[in-house]
């Protein structure tokens, strides 16, 4: 399993999962439990530009209850949390919080104008995960952009150029357990054929935590790669938070536009100095930046 993350380890990883080489969404006649891929991969322009990400939204919520207004506690907040209490919303204009589900065992968030009004509410996904026995992250639950991973869609490695649909943002411990889809028994996997470097487009696909919920966003369509000038682009190994160390998926970014919800609950990038080889640059061109093959090492 290929996937982009925000932690301290290497920027691309593979999980085995049954007889896949790689394996995450519904394919080989697998299913994905509780996947919405319509909010999987969208354009940057969703991500936020500082702060910390949101504490909200995610399908399978509970249902609404009461009147709108403020304020995200139950109203027995004084009360010990419940697992197996009905779970409630309301209408409110923060939003936020996540409630057990009894019936998959798993911690969801609710909507983005919803909060809890019953005992089985929980400010961030770490405290029902704490305080519920058994339970498990939704298949997308995130309190930070650290939780999520974007992986592959299908049995196999997507091949580059990767686009869009071929990726999926998940939770990375469902991700690490390899429990939220079926196995794809006698699938074989061919390898990738060889591609330009400046064919690569899977590093510019980043997760991201917003409003509790996982999601992958194509940086090259918003302000993270805008531009004015050629001082305005940088060449990375890749535009997730942390750079990669092999020199391979070079990303030209604006830095000073990088969206703070990308480095959301990070810890830490790899030790390691990225490898950058010397004939590629990157350039203002229509007001994006981009990766070229440059002329010499100066022109970076």
């Amino acid at each position: 399993m290929r996937i982009i993350a925000h932690t301290h380890e290497r920027r691309t990883h593979r999980f085995a999962v049954g007889a896949c080489a790689v394996a995450i969404a519904a394919s080989c006649g697998g299913s994905v439990e509780n996947a919405d891929t319509s909010q999987s991969v969208g354009g940057v322009g969703g991500l936020a530009t500082g702060g910390s990400s949101g504490q909200a939204g995610a399908s399978g919520q509970a249902g609404t209850s009461g009147q709108a207004g403020a304020g995200g506690a139950p109203e027995d907040a004084g009360s010990a949390p419940d697992c197996f209490a009905e779970p409630r919303s309301r209408l409110c204009a923060e939003g936020g919080g996540f409630y057990f589900d009894r019936a998959s065992g798993t911690c969801r968030s609710y909507d983005f104008n919803q909060c809890s009004e019953s005992r089985n509410g929980f400010s961030s996904l770490a405290a029902c995960l704490e305080i519920c026995p058994g339970a498990r992250p939704d298949l997308s639950a995130c309190d930070t952009t650290l939780d999520c991973v974007a992986a592959d869609a299908g049995c196999c490695d997507a091949c580059e150029p990767v686009g869009p649909d071929a990726l999926l943002a998940i939770n990375v411990k469902r991700a690490r357990a390899g429990d939220f889809r079926d196995p794809c028994p006698g699938t074989v996997c061919l390898p990738c054929p060889p591609v330009d470097e400046l064919d690569r487009t899977q590093q510019y696909f980043v997760p991201w935590c917003q409003n509790g919920t996982c999601r992958v966003s194509d940086v090259r369509d918003g302000y993270y790669s805008a531009c004015d000038s050629h001082a305005d682009c940088v060449l990375r190994d890749g535009a997730a938070c942390c750079e990669g160390c092999d020199g391979q998926g070079l990303a030209a970014v604006n830095m000073r536009h990088q969206p703070a919800s990308i480095c959301d609950g990070n810890l830490g990038c790899p030790e390691c100095a990225p490898i950058i080889p010397p004939e590629f640059g990157a350039r203002c061109q229509n007001g994006v930046c981009r990766v070229i093959r440059a002329v010499d090492a100066g022109t970076r």
